[in-house]
Parts: C-alpha cells; sequence; structure tokens
C-alpha cells in the first residue's frame, strides 16, 4: 500500500489523507495523536518504509482508496521495477 500525502478525489482538488492506522511489532513505530496543528481525525500510528503491516482482513472490508493520477503511479511503477 502507498501512501501518498495528498491526493485528487473525484478531480475535486487536493485531499489530505490520514495515514493508515497500522499495527507493527517493531520498537521504531511512531505514534500520532491528533490535534488542531496536523488536523488529524483520529489517533495513528506509522512505522518506517518496510515495515508496514496491515491485516488482509483490513484491506477486504475497508480497502484504503486515491486516485494518485496515472503519471504518479507510473512513477512509482519505475522506481519498485514493476511492468503494468
Amino acid at each position: 500500500v502507498i501512501v501518498l500525502d495528498h491526493v485528487d478525489i473525484n478531480s475535486s482538488g487536493p485531499t489530505r489523507l490520514v495515514p493508515l492506522s497500522c499495527s507493527s511489532w517493531d520498537e521504531e513505530r511512531i505514534l500520532i495523536e491528533a490535534d488542531d496543528d496536523n488536523m488529524l481525525s483520529r489517533n495513528c500510528s506509522a512505522v518506517p518504509a518496510g515495515m508496514f503491516s496491515l491485516d488482509a482482513s483490513d484491506v477486504i472490508i475497508r480497502p484504503p482508496y486515491g486516485n494518485v493520477g496515472e503519471e504518479a503511479l507510473d512513477a512509482v511503477m519505475e522506481v519498485v521495477d514493476v511492468q503494468a
């Protein structure tokens, strides 16, 4: 799952995404408390890239979504060497 800071949803302009809540056994996880400064709607947790853990049932029940556009998706796929 790739989460970007801003995405365009239904061409209505940039929309800030709340970071995905995730569980991790790694001691490097970061807890982010919702407050007026970060404008998060709920407390979240984040982990450094490569340590992200997400239960498959969560993805099936409530899939993460957002339209990052073909250009951004192509750039990400090129970096990770994936062919569309």
